[in-house]
């Protein structure tokens, strides 16, 4: 289960910053990109940024994970939906912001990214 979990954690850390990056370089303007040789980015992010994303994560996690987080799912309890709220929230966020700046492929990765884990999230919450 814990493995699981941190694969998850890792996949959703990186779809956040795809969302992120359009936001961050083109709407609100927090830091830009410098090109670089390959051809592989998304709005000027290069895709090793991504990479070192799930890199970063994953070495914080293997380190908070043993310490700090019980790895075995709680029984008979109600789901907590105050994570995903959050994390939906920030991607309404980035998406109002790539729409109001005409950024339509940022826009509709967000949104796709956004409704695929708020259904796969409420469907697992059911399990």
């Amino acid at each position: 289960y814990g493995f699981q979990m941190i694969g998850v954690t890792t996949l959703l850390t990186v779809l956040l910053d795809a969302g992120l990056e359009p936001f961050a370089t083109r709407v609100a303007h927090y830091w830009f990109w410098n090109p670089v040789k390959l051809k592989f980015g998304w709005y000027t992010a290069p895709g090793v940024n991504f990479l070192a994303w799930a890199a970063t994560t994953l070495l914080i996690l293997a380190f908070a994970t043993p310490a700090l987080i019980n790895k075995q799912p709680a029984r008979g309890s109600a789901p907590d939906y105050s994570p995903l709220l959050v994390w939906l929230l920030f991607m309404l966020l980035f998406a109002t912001g790539a729409a109001g700046h005409q950024l339509w492929p940022a826009f509709g990765l967000t949104c796709a990214i956004s409704i695929t884990v708020a259904g796969v999230a409420l469907r697992g919450a059911r399990w």
